[in-house]
């Protein structure tokens, strides 16, 4: 068995006992939630992106939301899913706006205002579902599911709804693109693949076809790099 010591801390996170198993959760979670910090070194323009992220600051030219936004908001969560560590229903919230929708509003705006986050709204409850036919021993068998408080999922719908539009209306978004937007798909990206390929066969052409699949992509993907390319976009 080999200990596996994290980027900060001096004390072993867990123990490896062969063929990648752990002895302990705080090591399954290490392997399902890897931590951005492992990275020791980086290149010249990782650091200048980082340097562009920690400098860049937005809060000035962004509007306050609306009472219209926080409805439209809340219209777009989702019903009956479980609340995080908070408890707080979203029909309690629901609840909260009817009856004093200036609550909510001036609550967001302060945090726009401040460009924060609350943490206790980044704090979720971990659920960890085992998938069929995998070895129970091993961390990569199992589903993680993150509960998130409601008013974290509001508050992360305002912002997305502005970046969304500041996208759209400025023509930013490649026309290619079909996951992760209104009126298209996976069977629209199929049907446009399939009109490629007709069109080049139409016409005594070659067609080759390369697929990726990233592996965990949303859990390795550099936040950094995500916030640069917000703030190249002027989000």
């Amino acid at each position: 068995m080999s200990a596996k010591r994290s980027g900060n801390s001096r004390q072993p996170i867990g123990f490896f006992a062969g063929a990648g198993t752990c002895a302990n959760s705080n090591c399954s979670l290490y392997i399902l939630f890897p931590s951005d910090d492992e990275v020791l070194t980086e290149s010249r323009e990782q650091q200048a992106r980082r340097l562009f992220v920690e400098s860049y600051d937005s809060a000035d030219r962004d509007p306050h939301f609306t009472k219209t936004e926080v409805w439209s908001a809340l219209k777009q969560s989702k019903r009956r899913k479980a609340p995080g560590l908070d408890r707080l229903q979203y029909e309690v919230i629901v609840a909260i706006n009817n009856k004093s929708p200036r609550l909510l509003v001036s609550l967001f705006n302060r945090c726009l205002d401040m460009g924060h986050f609350p943490r206790p709204w980044k704090s979720v409850k971990l659920v960890l579902l085992n998938k069929p036919g995998k070895d129970t021993s091993d961390p990569r068998a199992y589903r993680p599911i993150c509960l998130l408080s409601t008013m974290s999922k509001v508050l992360d719908k305002l912002v997305s709804q502005r970046i969304l539009y500041h996208y759209h209306s400025n023509n930013l978004l490649n026309p290619l693109q079909h996951g992760f937007r209104t009126g298209k798909s996976c069977e629209t990206a199929g049907f446009e693949l399939r009109e490629v390929v007709l069109e080049r066969v139409r016409r005594n052409q070659g067609v080759c076809m390369i697929s990726l699949d990233v592996a965990g992509a949303f859990d390795i993907v550099s936040w950094v790099s995500i916030l640069y390319q917000l703030g190249e976009a002027a989000c």
